[in-house]
C-alpha cells in the first residue's frame, strides 16, 4: 500500500498521517502493487491535502530486511519523488513482520531510506534504517462500516487460505492476532460487538 503525509523541508521530517492499502498483482511468493489501485490511493490523498510519502508491504513470517527487489522498488520511488530544488527524496519504505515467532506477539517494524551514489559509475544504493515514532491519534476505526468493509475481506480468505489457518504462537491463531489488535483500538460499541462476531466466526471453522 502507499502511505500519505506532508514532508517539512525545514526541520526535515515526514510525517505519515495517512494509509491506502492497494491491490496487489503477481504470485503468492512475489507481487507488486496494481498501478490502478496506487493512482486511486494518489488521488485520495491530493483530496486529503496529502501527497504520497512512503508505501509499505509485509514479511509476514520472516525479518523485515529489505530484499533486492524491495531496494529496487525504494530506488523507483525515491526517484520519482526527487525534489530537484534541493535534492531530497522524502519517500520511505516500510517493511512489517507480523508473525515472527521471537517477536513475543508484537509487530516488528523497518523504516528504509536509500542513501545516495557516492560516485557516478555505482548503480546500487545502501538502505539505512530511519528512526521513527508512532503517535497514537485515537480510533483505528473512525466508523464500524470500515469494520465490516475489513471483516468481508478477512471472511472471504480466512476458509480459503490455509496459511492463516495456522498457528503463531502456543494456541494464537494468525488472524487471532490482528482481532486482538484492533480490540485495543476499537473502542465505539458498535464495530466491539462486530470483533466478537468475527472470533465467534473464526471459532466455528473446521
Amino acid at each position: 500500500g502507499l502511505l500519505g503525509g506532508r514532508f517539512d523541508p525545514v526541520d526535515k521530517k515526514l510525517y505519515v498521517l495517512s494509509i491506502f492499502p492497494c491491490n496487489s498483482i503477481g504470485s503468492r511468493k512475489e507481487c507488486e502493487m496494481d498501478p490502478i489501485s496506487e493512482m486511486e490511493a494518489v488521488q485520495i490523498f491530493f483530496s486529503m491535502g496529502l501527497t504520497p510519502v512512503g508505501w509499505y508491504h509485509s514479511h509476514p513470517t520472516f525479518e523485515p530486511s529489505p530484499s533486492c527487489r524491495d531496494i529496487e522498488t525504494q530506488t523507483v520511488y525515491q526517484t520519482l519523488f526527487n525534489r530537484a530544488h534541493d535534492n531530497t527524496e522524502p519517500f520511505l519504505g516500510l517493511i512489517i513482520s507480523p508473525f515472527l515467532k521471537h517477536s513475543k506477539g508484537r509487530s516488528v517494524i523497518e523504516c528504509i531510506h536509500l542513501a545516495p551514489l557516492k560516485a557516478q559509475d555505482e548503480d546500487f544504493r545502501l538502505p539505512c534504517r530511519v528512526d521513527y515514532r508512532i503517535e497514537e491519534t485515537g480510533e483505528f476505526f473512525e466508523h464500524s462500516e470500515d469494520l465490516v468493509d475489513l471483516f468481508q475481506r478477512l471472511q472471504r480468505n480466512y476458509s480459503k487460505t490455509t496459511h492463516y489457518a495456522g498457528y503463531y504462537q502456543h494456541d494464537s491463531f494468525f488472524i487471532s492476532k490482528l482481532v486482538g489488535r484492533l480490540e485495543g483500538t476499537t473502542y465505539e460499541p458498535s464495530a466491539r460487538v462486530l470483533l466478537q462476531r468475527f472470533r465467534n466466526k473464526m471459532r466455528e471453522q473446521p
